[in-house]
């Protein structure tokens, strides 16, 4: 259920990027691989996906990003679920931090959750800004 939600929430922007991705794969280079006899699927595989690469990175660093810090539906939905069955590092951290008041326990989640986004916001960034 939460699951349902979540994806619910987060499906939209994914598909748009998707969809202005591939608005920009060059007609004329779909053209000569059918001319050349390359198969629909080869032409996807082959051609479009390597075309969106970039559109790629997008959506995986942002969803990423989003995926690690899922709040409000967990919250909204199961508030942590029976027997913690749905806590998320976000819904813990703030467990910890404003119920429980272990401080120390909840920025240390959220140093952790820091680092996780780290991980994947920097080779995006670093993906982005070099120059072609």
């Amino acid at each position: 259920c939460v699951f349902a939600a979540s994806l619910w929430q987060t499906v939209g922007q994914p598909m748009i990027l998707f969809l202005a991705g591939l608005q920009t794969v060059p007609l004329e280079i779909l053209d000569a691989a059918t001319i050349d006899g390359a198969s629909g699927r080869k032409r996807f595989f082959l051609i479009t996906i390597p075309l969106m690469k970039d559109v790629f990175v997008v959506v995986i660093a942002t969803l990423t990003v989003v995926a690690v810090r899922v709040y409000d539906i967990v919250v909204g939905l199961t508030n942590g679920g029976p027997n913690n069955a749905t806590q998320m590092l976000s819904t813990y951290m703030y467990a910890q931090t404003f119920q429980y008041s272990n401080v120390g326990t909840g920025t240390a989640i959220a140093c952790i959750m820091v680092l996780m986004m780290t991980v994947v916001i920097v080779p995006y960034v670093i993906f982005t800004a070099k120059e072609d």
